[in-house]
């Protein structure tokens, strides 16, 4: 770019500065809200500040005493300061400007203002390690005397000393100014111009003269000359010129990174080493630069100096030319680890942190790829270890029409992690700061799928990767990868930074020919009964599904678009339920083209095209209709009053699958949705659908049809996210409350607000404010939100149960009736689901947890389910090697299978839950072509006929874990929301704490308490979980009182469980139901919890870093700091008569057990403080049924047994009861006989079906 501007020079004569902004928002475009930090440091420095908003990367403070009023518009961009006695400083805030940024460079300030003041500029001045040397000042004063002005100053390089590291700026202000811009650049001033008689001369003429010459102007200005020789002079003469040539340095830079002449590259580099010190931050700049081929020339150079490479750029020389090669696009010098020896690494430096300890080593005996890697061990539970790199990465500004995403990606090996292990790969700032991957690519699923490490087979090497979007700025980043957690030996290998790109091809989605005409369709189906289906329940009290009076397994096949292949998948899948859908939405893209309903007119032929399509296709097959409910587009434009209206009084939007936002369309892709309250809406839809199925009821094929599936409003699940303050949903609360306190007196004392009435009652706004580090509503104050979580929860079930009421009032009650349920099987109001006509619901199985290692699958309250009479759906939307049409992180992060071995080891991961629990699974095929290959329809064919097998035992099924998780409904209505519209932080953990509970080797059931209560399975269990019990009734505690406190049993408590009452906030309260003397810190704290160096039966085998809360929060933010958002208020442990298993980090007890006469309690005062190992070791102790030790996923029946394998190793296997057969359901093989036992080996990422018979 340069070489172009220099040939400019010398073809016009014109004069070019070259500029580049160094200061952070110069413009005032990037505001930030006024947090507390930032007031309190106002009104410590004296400043009287008006506005909600601040620009970012900048601050405000006192200079010499001084103070005075300042304000901010983020409208106008202006920043308002009038000062008082000696005056105010602006500076920059959270960032800092490197040296080497700066180079040789003159600064150039421009400040845009109007007003009168004055205005002094310089640079605060660090070390490396942050502490302050100096302040250097321009000498130069900006005075501005009246209307709007830009005033300059320079500031020459040399000004700024060449020791400092880093700077940060200042602006001493007086006076009274409004500020719109405070910009600095770095300028280089144009080089000399050629006189025109020498681009005449010949070339040997040229470069006689450029020889001759006594300074550098002539020799800098033939740079641009079009002849390689006479380049190479120029060069050659500047090189020899030495210290004289200075100017030049920044010139021969660009001719080394750009000339296309060999030679000429070779002597600009010798030029730069002849010029001294002055010129060792541009050397600098190379070195650690991103072109590899100027690095290794000037490196190259500099170990030819006569006095050899000098000190200051020893560090840089090693990192630009490392003695093995540079192969890839990475700008990390020895990825590979191929040129490292023993503990000597290039380009890398390994720490230990808050008390980590280990070890690293290269060892030449493990490679991903060459001949060795890095071998780091952690062998304490404390801190981390941090594997970074010596040298930052320099990120160029991007291009504004050009911000490809760059990855920093990485192999590794590791076989003995624990749960609460985490690998992060992290981009830190010059700062410090570290970054993440970026949200605005990846909208937080690199935080998800990168973090918590997984182990590998011992001849597998599993990938991590995040990403980095280029920004309007250069940005220099230290790539690192952070150990935290758990003691673990880890190999790393083929570090890049970046990346070569990775793609993985796929297929569009596929537009299937039809088998069958219509006709021939229906003349097959006519020779068919009438199709029915029920959810019938065993006289083992198990659940099982009967189609058209034949048990089968609840397996099914749901496409998209265009109906997918149902004959395929019949035929060769042996899935004989399919989904046939009904759209009402506007289809553009896919047939049927075009708008099937308007509000009023019904284009019958789309309607019924997709079902007709599936018909077609597979008229052997039976069908659930799958009903898509959306209202027209148009339909808030005709109805503004039936609007989603949020608490600012704007409209809701979006488009046919998700809810997008409130304000203004976007564009014409968006339109507004109506309240999902609205009764106008939902009648509308109703008398729609009723005609539609009176209408299909005619169709000679809807014999074939055995249910439906509903679907609709946001992403398909009816899901209400976003508050609703319209006039609909006020008038659907306040019937809400007459239905559930009836008198306005009852309303006054439940809200604990005298004067309140049913009539006037608002929808209620929280305060995040005045909530932050909570995570449970105080009932005293906040009864009203509470009862409005039940009453919006409550809606989404109402929504949708109305449409299948109606089916199955067309269709006939001998059909079943699916939803949606968006959030998994426990944190929803499932109470209104059992009023509902549903016969099953369909949850997804966690998606950053399906890969292959991790502890995965469907949290959910299965026993409750099986005894209200409805099965658990798992949608298995896996996609594969046919459907990738995602970056590298989100395919991770979806556990997208790139082959059939991994396509089958996850379906049977997810599967063997459902079959082993008597639930049921289907495979959503997003895109229509997720499942169109032979090999894996092989794999859905086999895995079903396994589910068909067992379900043909299932009323046989005797078994009953000993182990029981006890959820509670009511309490999730009592939970904070984390952040703005997001799930409780504790009821995260909950969850993330329950996956890792399944590695334990020990089976477990799960019920509602209320559900516990109600029948007599207590009396089966020996050990009961009470998972998030915040608000227990009066009746619940006297309950467990009265029949779990006995027999032996052991009852774990998580957190806060018992703490509140439905009215009233009673921490005692969790002591009397724990029997524990407990102190409530009502102070977030910091839930870091080691275990205890005690000897006890409990403690064998427990991890040195305890629960899954501090692992987690880690996932984001590393620091300990007392404001961190992600703690919380928790008990600690104040009882001598207990054995402490674990401490906070401040020495307070935070995970006890008290064994009495009678029963055990274990007291976990952190959220998600329970371990698999603890659970596996307090099993034993209670004589319960364990499969086998912690490593292993274990899902277990009478007849069947579902492994994974997150630990490889040889596990002995426990059988529920002995065996004649034990059978490898996938082979058929049989592996054992006559036992109740085996040995198997199992590496890690293994699933392994068995039957027993």
């Amino acid at each position: 770019m340069r070489l172009l501007l220099l040939l400019l020079i010398c073809l016009f004569g014109c004069s070019v500065i070259q500029a580049k902004e160094v200061f952070f928002n110069p413009e005032f475009r990037e505001s930030v809200r006024l947090d507390s930090s930032l007031r309190k440091h106002f009104e410590k420095n004296r400043i009287c500040f008006s506005g909600q908003t601040f620009p970012r990367f900048w601050t405000v403070a006192s200079y010499k005493g001084g103070g005075g009023k300042v304000s901010f518009s983020s409208e106008t961009g202006l920043l308002s300061v009038k000062t008082e006695g000696e005056g105010l400083r602006i500076q920059s805030r959270n960032y800092r400007i490197m040296r080497r940024q700066i180079g040789d460079s003159d600064c150039k300030l421009m400040i845009d203002a109007s007003g009168k003041g004055s205005v002094v500029f310089g640079f605060f001045c660090y070390d490396a390690k942050g502490k302050y040397l100096r302040t250097v000042k321009a000498a130069q004063t900006l005075v501005f005397d009246g209307g709007k002005q830009r005033k300059c100053l320079i500031m020459p390089s040399s000004q700024i000393p060449l020791s400092i590291d880093n700077t940060a700026v200042l602006l001493i202000v007086h006076g009274e100014l409004d500020i719109s811009r405070i910009s600095c650049q770095t300028v280089q001033p144009a080089p000399p111009v050629l006189p025109p008689e020498f681009k005449l001369l010949s070339d040997g003429e040229k470069i006689s003269r450029i020889l001759q010459s006594s300074d550098y102007e002539l020799p800098l200005a033939a740079l641009a000359d079009p002849s390689p020789t006479v380049r190479n002079r120029a060069c050659y003469k500047l090189g020899d010129l030495g210290s004289k040539a200075l100017p030049a340095r920044e010139y021969l830079a660009e001719t080394l990174l750009n000339d296309s002449s060999e030679p000429v590259r070779v002597h600009a580099a010798r030029a730069l080493c002849c010029m001294g010190s002055a010129a060792y931050n541009t050397i600098r700049r190379i070195l650690l630069g991103g072109n590899h081929r100027a690095r290794l020339t000037l490196g190259a150079s500099i170990r030819a100096m006569k006095n050899g490479v000098p000190t200051e750029l020893e560090d840089a020389v090693e990192w630009a030319s490392p003695p093995v090669a540079l192969t890839n696009a990475s700008l990390l010098p020895d990825g590979d680890f191929e040129g490292a020896e023993g503990k000597k690494l290039i380009g890398w430096t390994v720490e230990f942190k808050d008390g980590a300890t280990g070890s690293y080593e290269i060892d030449p005996n493990v490679c991903y790829r060459g001949e060795q890697s890095l071998k780091i061990t952690k062998d304490n539970g404390k801190g981390y270890i941090i594997l970074r790199s010596k040298m930052p990465v320099t990120i160029p500004a991007a291009d504004k029409k050009i911000l490809s995403p760059l990855t920093f990606r990485f192999f590794f090996r590791t076989v003995n992690a624990s749960y609460n292990t985490l690998l992060l790969p992290r981009f830190i700032t010059a700062q410090g700061d570290m970054l993440n991957d970026d949200p605005s690519l990846n909208r937080g699923w690199g935080i998800e799928s990168q973090s918590r490490i997984r182990n590998t087979p011992s001849h597998a090497w599993s990938r991590r990767c995040i990403m980095f979007k280029p920004k309007k700025r250069d940005y220099e980043l230290y790539p690192a990868i952070i150990i935290y957690g758990n003691p673990l030996t880890v190999w790393i290998d083929n570090v890049q930074f970046p990346a070569t790109p990775f793609k993985v091809h796929e297929a569009g989605p596929s537009v299937i020919q039809s088998v069958y005409t219509l006709e021939d369709a229906e003349k097959i189906i006519s020779g068919r009964p009438c199709a029915t289906a029920a959810v019938v329940r065993e006289k083992n009290r198990k659940l099982s599904l009967l189609l058209n009076g034949t048990k089968i397994s609840p397996v099914l096949y749901k496409a998209d678009n265009y109906g997918g292949d149902c004959n395929y998948m019949y035929r060769h899948g042996g899935v004989k339920l399919h989904l046939a859908n009904i759209r009402l939405d506007e289809r553009l893209n896919y047939p049927p083209f075009g708008t099937p309903w308007n509000g009023k007119e019904i284009n019958w032929d789309m309607i019924f095209s997709g079902v007709e399509n599936a018909i077609r296709r597979a008229p052997d097959a039976t069908f659930i209709l799958g009903v898509s409910v959306m209202l027209p587009r148009n339909f808030v434009d005709k109805n503004p009053e039936e609007a989603w209206i949020d608490a600012k009084g704007q409209k809701g939007y979006g488009n046919n699958v998700h809810l997008r936002g409130f304000g203004k369309l976007p564009d014409s892709s968006y339109f507004y949705w109506p309240s999902q309250y609205s009764d106008k809406a939902w009648s509308l839809a109703e008398d729609t659908v009723r005609n539609i199925f009176r209408e299909l009821k005619k169709k000679p094929y809807s014999k074939a049809i055995a249910g439906v599936f509903i679907a609709g409003g946001h992403d398909g699940q009816f899901m209400i996210h976003r508050d609703d303050y319209s006039k609909p949903a006020l008038a659907a609360w306040r019937r809400y409350l007459r239905d559930l306190y009836g008198k306005d007196d009852c309303l006054a004392k439940a809200w604990n607000r005298p004067g309140v009435r049913i009539e006037t009652a608002e929808i209620p706004v929280i305060d995040a404010k005045e909530l932050h580090g909570r995570i449970l509503f105080d009932p005293a104050k906040y009864r009203n939100y509470i009862d409005y979580r039940e009453f919006r929860e409550a809606r989404i079930w109402q929504n949708s149960a109305r449409f299948a009421r109606i089916f199955k009032e067309e269709f006939g009650k001998d059909k079943i009736a699916m939803t949606y349920c968006m959030g998994g099987g426990w944190m929803k109001n499932f109470a209104e689901f059992f009023k509902t006509d549903y016969d099953a619901f369909v949850p997804q199985p966690s998606y950053c947890n399906r890969l292959p290692g991790l502890s995965g699958g469907l949290n959910m309250v299965a026993d409750s389910f099986l005894r209200h009479g409805k099965l658990v759906i798992a949608e298995l939307d896996t996609r594969n090697w046919m459907r990738c049409i995602y970056n590298e992180v989100q395919d991770m992060w979806i556990g997208v299978p790139y082959s059939k071995r991994q396509f089958q080891t996850q379906v049977m991961k997810d599967a063997g839950r459902q079959i082993a629990n008597g639930h049921g699974y289907w495979y959503y095929d997003i895109g229509s072509n997720s499942y169109r290959h032979p090999e894996a329809v092989k794999v859905i064919g086999k895995v079903r006929e396994v589910s068909d097998i067992v379900a043909q035992r299932n009323d046989k099924d005797s078994f009953v874990p000993d182990v029981a998780l006890v959820y509670h409904q009511k309490s999730i209505f009592y939970d904070i929301p984390f952040s703005h519209f997001r799930g409780n932080w504790a009821s995260h953990l909950l969850d993330v704490m329950a996956y890792g509970l399944r590695r334990s080797g020990v089976p477990m059931a799960a019920y509602f308490l209320d559900d516990l209560i109600a029948g007599d399975n207590y009396r089966k269990h020996k050990i009961f979980i009470f998972m998030n019990a915040h608000m227990l009734q009066a009746s619940e505690r006297d309950f467990i009182e009265r029949n779990l406190k006995k027999n032996g049993n052991v009852i774990v408590w998580i957190h806060s469980t018992g703490m509140l009452t439905e009215h009233a906030f009673r921490p005692e309260l969790t002591e009397k139901l724990t029997n524990f003397h407990l102190v409530y810190n009502d102070k977030p704290r910091n839930y870091e919890v080691r275990k205890s160096e005690f000897n006890d039966s409990l403690s064998r085998g427990l991890p040195l870093n305890m629960g899954v809360a501090d692992t987690q929060r880690r996932y984001y933010d590393l620091r300990n700091s007392q404001y961190s958002r992600f703690f919380i208020p928790c008990f600690e442990i104040d009882d001598k008569d207990a054995l402490i298993l674990g401490r906070f980090n401040d020495g307070k007890a935070a995970l006890g057990v008290k064994r009495f006469r009678d029963w055990t309690s274990v007291f976990c005062a952190a959220p998600g403080g329970l371990d698999a190992e603890l659970l596996h070791n307090l099993a034993k102790e209670a004589g319960c049924y364990t499969v086998t030790r912690p490593g292993v996923l274990c899902e277990v029946n009478s007849s069947f047994l579902s492994l994974h394998s997150c630990v490889s190793g040889v596990y002995s296997i426990q059988l529920p009861g002995k065996a004649r057969f034990v059978r490898n359901a996938m082979t058929g093989e049989i592996i054992a006989k006559d036992t109740d036992c085996l040995k198997l080996e199992l590496p890690a990422w293994k699933s392994i079906w068995l039957l027993l018979e």
